[in-house]
């Protein structure tokens, strides 16, 4: 008989059998193994750090592929007051990539605080 195995964030590999998982399997880079509870628990710490590149690069996906190409089709029709709200709006999706995290104490806060609006569907998202 094959065991599984689970390896957590400080690349331990733990027994899948003698542990209890997540049931938020999104934060798999966060995963770190607590004996003491028999669990793989997400460290808060970590799913922070992994909610933040996220982020960043669904902030960064927004600007590239519907604010940029905009932008340049109203630079391209001298479009001057449309140019300016896309630039007002470049500045809205980077403040959303960088949203304080140090607010969340569970990781259903953490997933909470993704704002849809500005970055598209949530990674997060159970």
């Amino acid at each position: 008989m094959s065991k599984s195995f689970v390896r957590d964030a400080n690349g331990r590999m733990v027994d899948m059998a003698d542990v209890t998982l997540p049931t938020n399997r999104s934060f798999r880079a966060a995963w770190v193994h607590d004996p003491a509870a028999r669990a793989i628990v997400v460290d808060l710490g970590h799913a922070k750090d992994q909610f933040r590149i996220a982020a960043h690069a669904a902030a960064k996906k927004v600007w590239l592929e519907e604010t940029l190409p905009a932008y340049i089709d109203a630079e391209m029709s001298n479009d001057v007051a449309e140019q300016a709200r896309l630039k007002s709006r470049r500045g809205q999706g980077k403040s959303s990539a960088e949203v304080d995290v140090s607010s969340a104490t569970t990781i259903e806060e953490l997933v909470a605080l993704w704002d849809e609006d500005s970055l598209g569907a949530n990674p997060f998202a159970a």
